[in-house]
């Protein structure tokens, strides 16, 4: 079986938050999407992550849009075997 490969383009989000019990609030530390990644048991399989930022998707600017823009279609490519 060949190598299947996803991409993965991280922005924050709700799988990046942690609850602060110093300030009371949920925020957007360190990734941690990674660490979670490599408990995957996927054979085969090759995950790449880009980090690009760490923001909720409520917090997202029209600039912060625009630079996700920029990077998919560079982290995208692929070729496609059959």
């Amino acid at each position: 079986m060949p190598m299947r490969r996803i991409y993965l383009l991280s922005t924050g989000g709700t799988i990046e938050k942690v609850y602060s019990e110093q300030s009371g609030v949920v925020e957007n530390r360190a990734a941690k999407l990674d660490r979670y990644l490599r408990m995957l048991r996927l054979p085969d399989t090759e995950i790449r992550s880009i980090h690009l930022m760490n923001k909720d998707s409520l917090e997202m600017t029209d600039a912060n849009r625009a630079e996700v823009r920029t990077v998919l279609p560079s982290s995208s490519r692929r070729t496609r075997q059959s």
